[in-house]
């Protein structure tokens, strides 16, 4: 039986996503977005851990890259920004009167410090877990233990929300029960609250 929903941030809650940063980080190149990934992965990887600064990450970047750090800066100010997918936010307040809700995000400190001051998360969430808080990624099964044990429930009794199939089969290994999110109208025929 399903006792919480815990929700992704990026992609899911904000609009803002990891494919538009690698938008904006690719345009004027020739790189792929699996070939970027690749070359930014362990500087991404130690910034959403909180293990370096948004400058190091810059120059990390920009050193496993050559992108010029402007177009960098660039894409990192649209990470920083919070646009809320307000019709998600209005069923998530919904659903908070019927299960337990919380988030779970791989997110940089800089992102995470944004978040929570321009966001009320009391209000809307009973547990959050951001990877530069807990110094650790959803690649870490123990991120989902933390996340299940706040809420005290079981990952089988656990609705996880995220954009990225990579999450959502490590998440489903787990025992979670999981949904793939694109739109906030096909969540709500899903869960049907």
């Amino acid at each position: 039986m399903r006792k919480a929903i815990v929700f992704d941030w990026h992609g899911v809650l904000d609009k803002v996503s990891l494919v538009g940063f690698l938008e904006i980080l690719k345009s004027g190149t020739h790189l792929t977005d699996e070939r970027l990934l690749e070359l930014i992965k362990p500087a991404d990887e130690q910034i959403t851990r909180g293990e370096i600064s948004k400058d190091a990450f810059i120059e990390d970047v920009y050193d496993a890259t050559g992108i010029k750090k402007e177009k960098i800066q660039e894409g990192v100010a649209y990470i920083n920004q919070v646009i809320k997918d307000e019709e998600l936010w209005r069923f998530v307040e919904k659903l908070r009167k019927k299960y337990k809700v919380g988030i779970l995000s791989d997110s940089p400190t800089y992102k995470t410090e944004t978040i929570k001051y321009t966001v009320n998360l009391d209000r809307f969430f009973d547990a959050t877990v951001f990877s530069s808080d807990v110094k650790m990624r959803k690649d870490d099964p123990k991120m989902y233990e933390l996340i299940c044990e706040l809420l005290n429930v079981k990952p089988t009794e656990t609705l996880f929300i995220d954009d990225l199939e990579k999450n959502i089969e490590m998440a489903r290994d787990l025992g979670f029960e999981t949904f793939l999110y694109e739109d906030a109208k096909e969540l709500e025929e899903y869960i049907k609250i």
